[in-house]
């Protein structure tokens, strides 16, 4: 999902690339309609942008889980609004006798269907016409500045869209074809939502009287709910709030010279690494799976940013960051998933 010579190279990326590509020159062109106008957006100016989105997408605000889940991502066609995938069944009724002569049970297997939708984030800034034309003996610094916050404002929206969904300026989640992404902490039909309140399994991770014993007992219950209940046998990568991780880097014992409560739950089958995250606060949780296709962005267009064709000589310099994200977070046919949110 970013502008690297790796995705670059996959089919579906290279087009996207030229799409973007496509949108510059557009604007290059209608630039030099104005003759003298020496407005022109160089091209090293269009690589600091790209070299300021990777930089920007290795930080935190969600990069924590985000960098674990954009390797993974899928390039599908901008034309698609949606992507399907099926959920076949089990199939094969066996009996068991001593002759072999009884009757045998045919059966098939059936199928359901669930999918993602793919919508696009926009995000724009500009700079008056004068301005900018200015600023080409300085190269262009507060453009790059303006890019470089606008990326990570885009950043920002893209965690917050797995985390919450999809939704509309009034608040209300986005549908297409019956479709809809409500995010992991309110899906309730892809994700193993865990009440860690009095109702649930009633457990404080960031407790700080809690031994270590009893955080291990209780970490293992929200494993199982992985492991054991969903029959997700994929390692999971828990993404932790900071509340949490500084209770987990207590000694697991007072008693022996033993190693962090952190050190400890990453030796537990099924677990895979133990991440911090600001995006999760205070007793809140999740465990994705650390690898394959059960969890991963859909990615129509790679973040990119192109400036939009002025008609006239004093427009102002527009530019617009953009990118079509969904995010697939797969079950099985009876509904088992690999995808877990805790909180209380």
């Amino acid at each position: 999902m970013l502008l690297t010579n790796q995705a670059i190279k996959n089919a579906i990326y290279a087009n996207q690339w030229k799409e973007i590509q496509r949108h510059r020159q557009a604007a290059e062109a209608a630039e030099k309609t104005f003759g003298v106008n020496a407005g022109l957006v160089p091209r090293d100016v269009y690589q600091d942008m790209e070299r300021d989105t990777v930089q920007i997408m290795r930080s935190d605000d969600g990069d924590a889980f985000l960098n674990d889940l954009i390797p993974r991502a899928r390039g599908i066609n901008i034309g698609k609004l949606t992507t399907q995938y099926r959920q076949g069944s089990d199939a094969g009724n066996v009996q068991t006798s001593m002759s072999g002569q009884v009757g045998t049970l045919f059966d098939q297997v059936d199928y359901k269907y669930d999918g993602a939708i793919v919508p696009i984030q926009t995000a724009g800034y500009f700079r008056q016409w004068r301005e900018l034309e200015s600023q080409r003996s300085e190269g262009f610094d507060a453009l790059l500045d303006d890019n470089r916050e606008t990326v990570r404002s885009m950043r920002i929206a893209m965690a917050d869209s797995f985390l919450d969904g999809f939704k509309d300026k009034n608040g209300n989640f986005l549908v297409q074809d019956g479709l809809s992404w409500q995010g992991i902490r309110n899906d309730t039909t892809r994700v193993a939502q865990v009440d860690l309140g009095a109702g649930g399994l009633n457990f404080d991770f960031t407790d700080q009287a809690k031994t270590g014993e009893e955080i291990k007992a209780a970490f293992m219950q929200l494993r199982d709910v992985l492991y054991i209940d969903n029959n997700c046998t994929t390692d999971a990568n828990f993404y932790l709030s900071r509340e949490i991780v500084s209770n987990f880097e207590r000694r697991f014992s007072a008693q022996y010279d033993s190693t962090t409560i952190l050190q400890e739950l990453t030796g537990l089958m099924g677990v895979g690494e133990l991440k911090p995250t600001n995006k999760l606060t205070g007793n809140e949780l999740m465990g994705l799976p650390s690898s394959g296709e059960m969890v991963r962005p859909l990615s129509g267009m790679m973040i990119s940013t192109v400036a939009l064709p002025r008609l006239r000589f004093n427009d102002n310099y527009e530019f617009m960051v953009w990118h079509a994200t969904g995010w697939q977070v797969k079950t099985d046919y009876n509904g088992q998933t690999c995808a877990l949110y805790a909180a209380g």
